[in-house]
């Protein structure tokens, strides 16, 4: 029988594959794959929560986390299934910096709200905490990562690295947003825990603003 310590694992890794089997159905019914559909929005963010979950450790606070991932990722992965099939016939994404800006929005953000539900269910547990950190640290290197890759496309596209728009303003404040998440005044929140919930909270705003200005 397996043990009920690695039951979320062994659901978040068949998750991880439902999911990623769609992801790539969806690649193989166009010419070129939708990396900017919001249907690879929430299925990418959906796959990155549930692959980057199986670094939880087997205690009972981190299998809170792993099963509240899994109810978020399938959410997020049924609403990307009521998107419908996208079309892929944009020119603009031929390039491969385009399809890898595309894929580092949902990598970006899926790690973002991993990080919210393991720095709310850590408590006084340091290890998850940390690991909620590294989430976190990891979403904004995939977004600075997002932002390179992007000025290239760009330039490719558009024959200029920055354009005086609300796209850039927005990746520009939510890239800071990121850095600020470890920059948070100590005098502020003294207690480990205060300061684990505030960056809790921080990221949690990151990923539904996100979300919110994709879908919206």
């Amino acid at each position: 029988m397996t043990p009920k310590s690695t039951l979320p694992r062994l659901w978040l890794a068949l998750a991880a594959l439902l999911v990623l089997a769609d992801l790539l159905r969806i690649g193989l019914a166009v010419p070129l794959y939708p990396a900017s559909s919001e249907r690879v929005f929430l299925a990418g963010a959906a796959l990155a929560m549930l692959l980057f979950a199986q670094l939880l450790p087997n205690r009972t606070p981190a299998n809170h986390v792993a099963w509240a991932t899994l109810v978020m990722a399938l959410t997020l992965w049924l609403i990307a299934c009521g998107k419908g099939q996208p079309p892929g016939d944009n020119v603009m994404l031929i390039p491969l910096s385009a399809q890898l800006f595309f894929f580092s929005r949902p990598l970006s953000i899926g790690l973002c709200l991993l990080a919210a539900l393991t720095l709310l269910t850590s408590r006084d547990d340091k290890a998850l905490t940390q690991l909620g950190r590294w989430y976190a640290l990891v979403a904004g290197i995939a977004f600075l990562g997002g932002e390179i890759v992007g000025s290239f496309w760009s330039f490719y596209g558009w024959g200029r690295t920055w354009s005086w728009s609300a796209h850039f303003f927005f990746s520009a404040l939510v890239y800071l947003l990121l850095i600020l998440v470890f920059h948070l005044p100590k005098r502020w929140l003294g207690r480990e825990r205060d300061m684990a919930l505030a960056q809790a909270a921080l990221v949690a705003a990151i990923a539904l603003t996100n979300l919110g200005y994709k879908l919206w």
